[in-house]
């Protein structure tokens, strides 16, 4: 498949989408890599910015973007960019949560979460694909 034919805006959205993702990718090896706290948590937002503004593109299949329905609370989309920023804050935390006690008190509090979405994330996935290959 070419980039005409499979996203709306041709080629120059297609290079658009490709620079971000490759931004996206770079702020994840930035994060990786930086020792400063300042630019940990930086680093995570950026990445976290990044996969938000992918996921908001028009090709992704979300069940609503309205905060006030139920069906936004139930969406795998949504739960997954919940997780992901989870997922971003403990990698950015890591060396933190390796010293204080307070920080590893947060980090089992956001595992227990991160738990919870996960079986939530499985049990949406297999309904959204099940409503997707319907629609």
């Amino acid at each position: 498949l070419s980039a005409e034919t499979s996203f709306a805006g041709g080629a120059s959205r297609f290079a658009l989408l490709m620079l971000a993702a490759a931004g996206t990718l770079g702020a994840l090896l930035a994060l990786l890599q930086v020792k400063q706290a300042s630019l940990r948590a930086s680093f995570s937002l950026i990445t976290w910015a990044g996969l938000l503004g992918l996921g908001s593109q028009s090709e992704i299949w979300r069940v609503s973007d309205n905060p006030f329905s139920g069906a936004f609370w139930g969406s795998h989309y949504w739960g997954g960019v919940l997780l992901t920023g989870l997922l971003l804050l403990n990698l950015a935390a890591r060396p933190e949560i390796t010293r204080e006690l307070r920080w590893r008190r947060l980090h089992v509090t956001s595992n227990i979460l991160i738990l919870l979405l996960l079986a939530v994330q499985a049990i949406s996935g297999c309904r959204d694909l099940l409503q997707i290959g319907a629609g």
